[in-house]
């Protein structure tokens, strides 16, 4: 069985988040998963199967716990099971090219066919697909209760919010309320939001940005402001 999951880039988080998403969709946790040698997981390549991973990349899988195996440089037939996947994935969801509202819409349409597929393919015992999946699905260890957060924790830029309130992360620029604005935020980049905390609680929440040099700003952030000040509208 296959899983995929479409992205706007290729981040960390979005690693995680996809691997977490697989976790739930197999209905388990494996023992092991088999990896490339993305710089997203892996800071340095050592003798033979040795790497040095991101720091979040092993706390994520330490919270399973999940062992990764790391394919050898320049190997790609150690991951052809992934390579015939992606395939699979492209003549189920993606011929012809579909047309989607929102990236939502694309992955409930990807695991939709996917899931379809389950009862129509047969293995050469004579199972479907699904049969299968359920007897696997016994050798799965359970998710955690506490599932980690797939999220990157990094300082806004600069290191506090401006004037107006305005707070620099991964090349987007946010607003956050007012009330805000010269305090010291940390920022937790998810793939598809961007939270801002100071101390233990969450100030602000905004749709997550790809795009370099983009401003994701909220009028109701300054509305306190403007009550008071109505000349600083501009």
């Amino acid at each position: 069985m296959c899983f995929a999951k479409a992205y706007p880039a290729e981040r960390l988080e979005c690693l995680l988040d996809g691997m977490l998403c697989a976790f739930a969709f197999f209905g388990g946790v494996p023992k092991r998963a088999v990896l490339d040698n993305t710089s997203l997981a892996v800071r340095e390549v050592l003798r033979g199967r040795e790497r040095l991973e991101t720091q979040l990349f092993e706390g994520f899988r330490g919270a399973f716990p999940l062992h990764a195996d790391f394919c050898a440089p320049a190997s790609g037939w150690e991951k052809g099971s992934v390579e015939r996947g992606v395939e699979y994935v492209r003549d189920n969801a993606f011929r012809p090219t579909p047309t989607v509202e929102s990236w939502d819409e694309l992955n409930a349409l990807i695991v939709r066919e996917l899931e379809h597929d389950l009862d129509l393919r047969k293995l050469p015992d004579g199972r479907t697909a699904r049969q299968a999946l359920i007897a696997e699905r016994e050798h799965l260890r359970p998710l955690p209760t506490h599932a980690p957060q797939t999220c990157r924790v990094v300082p806004v830029v600069p290191v506090v919010a401006d004037k107006f309130a305005h707070a620099r992360v991964d090349r987007a620029t946010y607003s956050v309320p007012i009330l805000y604005a010269r305090r010291a935020l940390i920022a937790k980049l998810f793939h598809d939001r961007v939270d801002f905390a100071l101390d233990d609680k969450i100030v602000s929440s905004k749709p997550r940005s790809f795009e370099h040099g983009a401003m994701v700003l909220d009028a109701l952030d300054v509305l306190p402001l403007l009550e008071r000040k109505h000349r600083a509208v501009a």
